[in-house]
């Protein structure tokens, strides 16, 4: 089976893996992710440039955007992609798991993947007990908490939301 042989103008899929926007300006030209888990086709060589810049390398490090392919993790000297190193969809069958293999990867991870943990199981909203609490052992958070405001909000717009809606009955 041969090999594809990356060069400069090899497209490259780079997936936005921040809890936000990035971007960066490399060789004249500007390139942001507006969404999370926005993905961009970007050529080896804008790569290669934007590794040579400060800061571009850190932008892959930290795993704030990600290339999922190990050929060019490994042309780019970016270590290969491991079970530390997800993206959410990653971290929602990270949950679906045992809290052994949660605690495996947020011993593991980088800052960035603990906080996109930590939202996902907010956004969701994680249901295991020992899972928050390994979460907000190693994050800080009390996603618990945060959990249980959100569902007292919710309830109190959706009670405030019904009482506006109704119309006072005609005698």
């Amino acid at each position: 089976m041969a090999t594809i042989k990356i060069t400069d103008k090899t497209m490259v899929k780079v997936l936005n893996n921040d809890t936000g926007s990035v971007g960066y300006t490399v060789e004249g030209v500007t390139r942001k992710f507006d969404r999370i888990n926005a993905e961009k086709n970007i050529s080896f060589g804008e790569l290669r440039d934007l590794f040579n810049v400060a800061g571009g390398r850190e932008l892959f490090e930290e795993d704030l955007l990600m290339i999922k392919d190990n050929r060019v993790r490994e042309e780019l000297s970016l270590r290969p992609l491991d079970k530390y190193i997800i993206d959410e969809a990653g971290i929602k069958q990270l949950f679906k798991s045992t809290p052994k293999e949660l605690e495996d990867v947020l011993e593991n991870c980088t800052d960035l993947i603990l906080e996109k943990i930590t939202q996902t199981a907010l956004k969701l909203p994680l249901k295991d007990v020992d899972m928050i609490n390994l979460i907000k052992s190693y994050s800080g958070v009390d996603v618990y908490n945060i959990i249980e405001d959100n569902k007292t909000s919710e309830t109190e717009t959706s009670v405030t939301t019904n009482k506006r809606k109704r119309t006072p009955k005609k005698v």
